[in-house]
């Protein structure tokens, strides 16, 4: 009878290594999976931090912003840290030289290029 319950257990620590390397693998990429969920929920905070402060170009979609932020190399732990300490609704549009010809942004752009008003 000991000789058929060491033959049961032989077949099933044979099994064990496969097993183990089954589990590993679905170990790995459950972890990817959770890395990639947890950098898109990050770029999506960034992105609504920026967008809140008028940080983001106002043309591009949310996806998009959020796509491009997640395509890109940037550590988005300096971004988020950038994004914080960016003044809010700042803009250079709202500088006014007094000259009604020109739009806002025209009038600073032209200042900066030739130095006069």
């Amino acid at each position: 009878m000991s000789t058929a319950i060491e033959a049961s257990d032989l077949a099933v620590f044979s099994e064990v290594p496969g097993l183990l390397r089954k589990l590993s693998s679905e170990n790995v990429a459950l972890l990817a999976k959770v890395a990639e969920y947890e950098k898109r929920k990050q770029a999506e905070e960034i992105v609504s931090d920026m967008d809140n402060k008028g940080l983001s170009d106002p043309d591009a979609t949310w996806g998009e912003k959020v796509n491009a932020l997640l395509e890109s190399d940037t550590d988005l732990h300096v971004v988020k840290q950038a994004t914080e300490l960016a003044v809010s609704n700042f803009g250079f549009s709202r500088v006014s030289t007094g000259d009604d010809t020109l739009s806002t942004s025209d009038s600073f752009e032209t200042f900066i290029q030739t130095g006069e008003s």
